[in-house]
C-alpha cells in the first residue's frame, strides 16, 4: 500500500522513462497523463472523510510522515516533506486537491434516502493510477487506493460515474 511507505510523487517531466522498472513507461509517452500504472478506486468508503461530511485539519499522513511530493505552488522542481504542508478543509477532498492529473478526481455531492447530503471523491477516466490520492488520504488504512494495472476499460463503471471507481 501506498500510504504506509515514504513514497516520492515528483513526476511531471517523464525523467524516468529509461529507468522504469515496471514497463509503465516507454518512449511514446510524451506527458504524464498517458502513464496508465492503475485506477484510483474508493475501496473502504466507510473510512472517507468527504462522505461522513468531515474535514480535515493537519497533516494528512502525520508529522513524521516521509513522504515527498511536488507542490507546485511551492517550488515545480523540487519535492517537499508532505509533514512541511498541512492542510485545512472543512469537508475533506484532498485526494482532489493535491491529485497532479488535472480533472482525475473531482467531488461530487450526493443525496441520501433520508434526505441528508454528503460529498464523494469520484474518479474519471484519465485517472493514471499515480497514487498521489492513496499516499495523501488522511484515514489508516487509506478510503482510496490504487488498483494495479486496472484500467478504465476494465472496470464498470463510465467517466464521472458509480461503479468500479470512486463514488
Amino acid at each position: 500500500m501506498l500510504a504506509s511507505k515514504g513514497v516520492i510523487f515528483s513526476c511531471d517531466a517523464l525523467q524516468c522513462i529509461l529507468a522504469c522498472p515496471t514497463g509503465a513507461l516507454d518512449h511514446k509517452i510524451e506527458k504524464p497523463e498517458q502513464v496508465l500504472m492503475g485506477l484510483a478506486e474508493l475501496t473502504h468508503p466507510d473510512t472517507c472523510l468527504a462522505i461522513k461530511n468531515m474535514g480535515f485539519k493537519g497533516h494528512p499522513r502525520g508529522e513524521n510522515y516521509q513522504g515527498l511530493l511536488r507542490y507546485s505552488e511551492v517550488d515545480r522542481w523540487k519535492p517537499q516533506l508532505m509533514r512541511e504542508h498541512p492542510v485545512d478543509r472543512e469537508i475533506c477532498d484532498i485526494c482532489q486537491l493535491l491529485c497532479p492529473i488535472k480533472g482525475a478526481i473531482s467531488m461530487e455531492q450526493k443525496t441520501k434516502g433520508d434526505g441528508s447530503s454528503y460529498w464523494t471523491p469520484v474518479v474519471h477516466s484519465n485517472c493514471t493510477g499515480c497514487g498521489v490520492c492513496e499516499m495523501v488520504c488522511p484515514v489508516e488504512e487509506a478510503a482510496i487506493q490504487i488498483i494495479p494495472w486496472k484500467k478504465w476499460q476494465d472496470s464498470n463503471g463510465k467517466d464521472g460515474q458509480e461503479g468500479g471507481h470512486v463514488g
